[in-house]
């Protein structure tokens, strides 16, 4: 498969944007050809004839294919300089090895060009790749995840659960069929799709945990103020906490002492206490007790009392200011 960015192909004008493939090589030698600006070498494994099929397209900054082999293989191959290439097995639950390693339910491979590829697997195999400049996601990675993303383009990561990885994999088998089937026909819409499979492949992975020591303490804080976001309105005790991010509670609590200056059960009361004032301030058709229940008050007189320690006010008084 060609490589929309190789300076070499790209000087010759080989890989225009909107380059579409769709090929059924029938041996190892017709990879390797239709895949020789990635030095790829195919070797079969098993006594099935081999048979793969090939749907490819590129567009201004990335390339995209979703290959499909039906026999024991490994792939080997150099990934072009300044490149990385992401890859997400469709068929789940396969044996497959990426650089020794196994591929487990919810990984996207990430790996750019120092290391290369080296890929096999038993059986049928399909796998979706993505080949982008390696700026371009070290610049998205580190705008996500408030963090130098470049220890992580040599890894392998993960996205939030099996159930999402799975997801992802309909959308770009979805939008693949659809990018191969119509041409690309206007420099928007090869931009637009960019940002689909990037959006899908990035915005769907669980932030990795880094080593030991403070900056796990902090990870470890920032997981947990996420969760404390999503499911205020619920029960919530700090070892609901412990248990969902997998840190001690001493661990936690340092950690939040470290990131927001508070512990976790405080920083638990605080959003409660802004999501009632915000409600107060907003609706008319609750009372202040439908309110501060809702947000998980049951003690109402304690409830007032903390309020006012906040805010400076009572919660009827904000309530009659709306």
């Amino acid at each position: 498969m060609q490589n929309l960015t190789s300076e070499t192909g790209a000087a010759n004008g080989l890989f225009p944007a909107g380059l579409i493939l769709r090929e059924t090589p029938s041996g190892p030698d017709e990879m390797e050809e239709m895949a020789r600006f990635w030095n790829l070498k195919v070797t079969q494994l098993g006594k099935k004839r081999y048979h793969s099929d090939l749907i490819a397209f590129h567009t201004a900054r990335m390339q995209v294919s979703r290959v499909r082999h039906k026999n024991d293989s490994r792939l080997d191959g150099e990934i072009p300089p300044g490149s990385v290439i992401l890859a997400t097995p469709v068929t789940r639950g396969q044996v497959m090895q990426f650089h020794g390693a196994p591929v487990e339910a919810r990984d996207l491979i990430c790996q750019d060009y120092v290391h290369g590829l080296d890929i096999s697997y038993a059986g049928e195999m399909e796998i979706i790749s993505v080949a982008v400049s390696q700026e371009l996601i070290r610049s998205r990675l580190s705008q996500l995840w408030q963090t130098d993303a470049s220890p992580l383009l040599t890894r392998t990561l993960q996205f939030t659960s099996p159930e999402c990885a799975t997801q992802v994999n309909q959308f770009l088998c979805g939008a693949i069929e659809h990018a191969t089937s119509h041409a690309l026909s206007t420099p928007r819409q090869g931009l637009a799709l960019e940002e689909d499979f990037l959006n899908a492949l990035l915005c769907n992975l669980e932030e990795p945990r880094p080593p030991e020591g403070a900056i796990a303490r902090r990870w470890l804080a920032r997981r947990a103020a996420n969760i404390i976001h999503e499911r205020c309105q619920e029960e919530l005790s700090i070892g609901d906490l412990c248990e969902a991010v997998g840190s001690s509670r001493r661990t936690l609590h340092l950690g939040f002492l470290d990131v927001y200056g508070t512990s976790p059960m405080k920083y638990l009361l605080a959003v409660r206490l802004a999501g009632v004032r915000r409600e107060l301030r907003r609706r008319r058709d609750r009372g202040v007790t439908d309110i501060a229940t809702a947000w998980g008050f049951s003690h109402l007189g304690r409830f007032s009392a903390r309020y006012r320690q906040y805010f400076g006010t009572l919660p009827s008084d904000d309530a009659y200011r709306r």
